[in-house]
């Protein structure tokens, strides 16, 4: 059984909210972010919480739409593993788009590619996503691990950046480039073949 057609005025309202989700995140991070700083210490934050606290905000807009999918309103797109990367992949970058511009006030070098980071990782949370919709209860461990990686990619990231190397950093930058570049536009090419 194939999903029915989804308005453009339905597609442009999923855009909006998905936007209006990471912008909240954005915010959400930074109350929170500065809350726990003042806890545990800015270092282990950094290294350690910032992660923590920003992968799960930046999937609030998967977890939103597998919500609705799962309450039968059939998103036929989001029955593929490769869109799921591909919205987890935008709703990062944006993140780390307004994560350069609004925390750090700059968007270059190194810099800027944090918000591949952000995407990246966002993106393998999107496949996560993607089993809980094909699998449902059995698809939660899966998320679970995508969490645990994207974690994993942000924390080596900050603590990086924290030790001021630019060799180890500058290679990170260029895989974390390479790969998430490469992944998103095989997931975008993909798709388009399924079509």
């Amino acid at each position: 059984m194939s999903s029915p057609r989804i308005p453009l005025k339905a597609k442009v309202l999923f855009v909006v909210l998905l936007a209006l989700l990471v912008v909240l995140a954005y915010l959400s991070a930074g109350l929170i972010n500065n809350l726990l700083e003042g806890l545990i210490g800015g270092d282990l934050q950094t290294r350690f919480g910032t992660p923590v606290v920003e992968e799960f905000l930046k999937s609030l807009g998967l977890l939103v739409l597998t919500l609705i999918y799962l309450k039968r309103v059939r998103l036929g797109f989001l029955e593929s593993l490769e869109v799921n990367y591909m919205i987890g992949f935008l709703l990062g970058g944006l993140f780390g788009v307004l994560e350069n511009v609004f925390t750090y006030e700059f968007f270059t070098g190194l810099r800027s590619v944090t918000s591949l980071i952000h995407a990246l990782a966002t993106g393998i949370i999107g496949i996560g996503f993607y089993f809980v919709i094909s699998e449902g209860v059995k698809g939660v461990k899966k998320l679970f691990s995508t969490y645990l990686i994207a974690i994993l990619i942000h924390s080596t990231w900050n603590n990086l950046v924290s030790i001021e190397s630019i060799i180890p950093l500058a290679t990170m930058a260029i895989t974390i480039t390479i790969i998430g570049l490469t992944t998103f536009w095989c997931s975008y090419y993909r798709y388009q073949v399924k079509k």
